[in-house]
């Protein structure tokens, strides 16, 4: 395992996770009165979002203070989730990818010379 890789995205998906809800929260409020229905819509998927990523940032840390690999590639899987969950807006699908990539290399088995 790579522990400096997974401290860093451990520290990615936590300031995804505080940014990216605090982005999110302040767009549906800016659309609320306008438009009341979508942003009902629209605060329940970013809470259904940011529920999935606050596991998976716990997981993270469980797998980095651990030094185990499960709990990043649960992880991974959950930013996957997540990703698809919000499909429709460009800017999580880039940060669950960027999250996915890092858990994916982070877990990987270091090689062993022959």
């Amino acid at each position: 395992m790579k522990p400096k890789l997974m401290l860093s995205s451990a520290i990615y998906l936590t300031l995804y996770l505080i940014g990216g809800t605090l982005y999110y929260v302040l767009a549906a409020g800016d659309m609320g009165e306008r438009f009341p229905i979508f942003a009902a819509l629209y605060a329940l998927f970013v809470a259904i979002h940011a529920g999935i990523v606050l596991v998976a940032v716990l997981c993270q840390w469980w797998g980095y203070f651990g030094n185990r690999r499960g709990p990043v590639f649960v992880s991974v899987l959950l930013c996957i989730v997540a990703g698809i969950e919000l499909a429709l807006l460009v800017y999580p699908m880039v940060g669950m990818l960027v999250a996915v990539v890092l858990g994916l290399i982070a877990t990987r088995q270091p090689k062993t010379a022959r």
